[in-house]
């Protein structure tokens, strides 16, 4: 597992607000370093579960940047990935 350094990184995939639901049935996602730009693909984020939510699951990450993985689980929330820890925390 690597450690690679967790910069903000944004999808290439909807929605544009709110967390990315399980119920959305979530693809490989493309990253990038920028809010709403299509290139350049800096890293891949995987589906790899699902965390409990009020309003439904949502859906949770491994991040991959130059091939190597970035540590923990994420949660995309209007595009932009942010550890599940700091999701958790903005949303209680």
């Amino acid at each position: 597992m690597g450690g690679t350094r967790v910069s903000p990184y944004y999808a290439t995939w909807e929605p544009l607000d709110g967390p990315i639901r399980q119920r959305d049935g979530a693809p490989v996602i493309g990253m990038v370093p920028e809010p709403g730009g299509p290139w350049p693909i800096v890293g891949i984020a995987y589906p790899w579960g699902w965390h409990p939510h009020r309003r439904g699951p949502v859906t949770t990450f491994r991040l991959t940047v130059d091939k190597a993985e970035v540590s923990g689980l994420f949660v995309c929330h209007a595009r932009k990935f942010v550890t599940l820890a700091e999701w958790e925390a903005s949303v209680t």
